[in-house]
């Protein structure tokens, strides 16, 4: 084979293997975060008045006492959107959703909660489109321990709220990771498993008439599908395979 002809295949070969993983990948993407309480899975102990709706759950009304005020649990930034690099970490201050939990220290005295259920949905479309080409969703369950007077207690399994789910488009795979920003901490086992969490959980712990809020941010990374890696390798051994037999000769 002729010198010439073993160069022009050697940068086809390349060429084609690099397209393979690059041109496929879309750089960024139009991202839309949205969390509520579920409020058909919410649950309260006790009697006496509570609210429960899909940005508020409140407990603890109607204490005559002025020390005591209702304990809550508000959503207080429920939508999230804008643009993100695939494989950037969200660094906006106006790229996060964020729920904040009151302790009221009325728990021990009427209503209180027992565990409430968030839902979290993360929408992606292509820049300057409205097609959706990515909708996920998932639920998580926080329990929640208190008393008059005592520090408060909102726990989760160990996993905390984050999820990782991937969706396909074009030849690549997509990994969404929607994570809690690190206000969550390990919580004493002997609290776990009041919450019925088993020996280890995270969450926070909110004195009397204090909050506490957590926040929530997503990332994007690119993942080839396993028919691009094979495109890829095939390309590298047949260059593999013209370099030795030009070696030969």
């Amino acid at each position: 084979m002729k010198k010439g002809t073993i160069r022009n295949l050697l940068a086809t070969s390349i060429l084609a293997c690099t397209a393979a993983v690059s041109q496929a990948a879309v750089e960024s993407w139009d991202y839309e975060i949205s969390m509520s309480w579920d409020t058909g899975a919410t649950k309260f102990y006790g009697v006496g008045k509570e609210t429960n709706n899909p940005t508020y759950i409140g407990w603890g009304y109607g204490k005559s006492d002025p020390r005591y005020h209702p304990s809550y649990i508000s959503i207080t930034k429920s939508k999230a959107s804008g643009n993100m690099k695939v494989g950037d970490p969200v660094n906006s201050a106006n790229e996060y959703v964020q729920f904040t939990h009151y302790n009221g220290s009325s728990d021990a005295y009427d209503r209180g909660l027992k565990t409430a259920v968030l839902d979290v949905s993360v929408q992606l479309t292509l820049p300057g489109t409205t097609n959706v080409i990515a909708d996920l969703s998932q639920t998580f369950e926080l329990r929640y321990l208190g008393g008059a007077e005592c520090s408060s207690v909102l726990g989760i399994d160990p996993s905390g709220i984050n999820f990782k789910q991937t969706f396909d488009y074009g030849d690549m795979r997509y990994e969404v990771n929607f994570y809690e920003a690190f206000q969550f901490k390990p919580i004493d086992e002997r609290l776990c498993i009041n919450l019925q969490l088993g020996k280890s959980c995270v969450g926070f712990i909110t004195a009397p008439r204090t909050s506490s809020s957590a926040s929530f941010r997503i990332s994007i990374t690119a993942v080839p599908e396993p028919e691009t890696y094979a495109m890829v390798l095939a390309g590298l051994g047949l260059i593999g395979a013209v370099a030795r037999r030009r070696k030969g000769r």
